[in-house]
């Protein structure tokens, strides 16, 4: 499977300006901070940023971006999070209210299997399968301009 790089920035949601990106990551999935970004989120202030990063396909956020808006890392600093797909789609996304479990990722991925009757539209089946977890962790999720 070929690599795509990933790109992750952090704007400062009260005047929009970039306070640190995330440009060298190769992996599959996931991102690697660079020392820009650590130090943002060691500097920030609560709810200080807005991430965006990219998904190489057209998918919606994965539980993962969203368990990750809440990490102890972050020290509290996103605010809310954004992917674009290649295909120009955007999706947004909040912090979860709960901490998610150690086999959350892994459940998730059994209710995508599950929901695969739904549609043979992945994205339909990822959006859906996210939709379960609204409640149950207390996030949000939407894709912008539908």
């Amino acid at each position: 499977m070929e690599r795509l790089l990933k790109i992750n920035y952090l704007l400062d949601k009260k005047n929009g300006k970039i306070q640190a990106v995330s440009n060298q990551t190769h992996k599959i999935k996931g991102v690697n901070y660079n020392n820009s970004v650590r130090n943002a989120f060691k500097n920030g202030n609560k709810n200080q940023y807005i991430s965006i990063h990219n998904h190489p396909s057209w998918y919606p956020p994965s539980l993962s971006d969203i368990a990750a808006l809440s990490q102890v890392s972050k020290n509290g600093t996103v605010a809310m999070g954004l992917t674009i797909g290649h295909d120009g789609s955007m999706y947004w996304y909040t912090a979860s209210a709960k901490k998610f479990k150690k086999n959350d990722n892994l459940n998730y991925g059994i209710r995508l299997k599950k929901n695969l009757h739904i549609s043979y539209n992945e994205v339909v089946v990822q959006e859906a399968t996210l939709a379960e977890f609204v409640n149950k962790y207390g996030f949000k999720f939407g894709k912008i301009g539908d």
